[in-house]
């Protein structure tokens, strides 16, 4: 019985937080930057991100790093959680599914 091989690369993709005309943003810096609102309840970009994320993940590994700005606020503690829980869950996702085959 052959065993299969995973056939991904390691990607480590950038978030920086960000704040325009009053509101936060994660900025997820792909190489078409995906950025979500986290002062609103628009849930569109957010839909757009993890489907975007859901094709990314089946061929890549893939992990989030929040870019250290200085700030020390309540969004940036938010967003330092949001990004450690969404790399735990990746990977969780990511070990779910069956290697590919050469």
């Amino acid at each position: 019985m052959k065993e299969g091989i995973y056939m991904s690369k390691k990607l480590e993709i950038f978030v920086e937080l960000i704040t325009e005309e009053k509101a936060e943003y994660l900025s997820f810096l792909f190489e078409s930057p995906i950025k979500i609102c986290l002062t609103s309840d628009d849930q569109s970009a957010l839909k757009f991100f993890f489907s975007s994320l859901l094709q990314t993940i089946k061929n890549d590994e893939i992990s989030f790093k929040l870019n250290d700005n200085g700030r020390r606020d309540l969004f940036y503690e938010v967003a330092q959680k949001y990004i450690i829980n969404l790399n735990r869950e990746i990977a969780a996702i990511q070990r779910e599914f069956p290697p590919t085959e050469e």
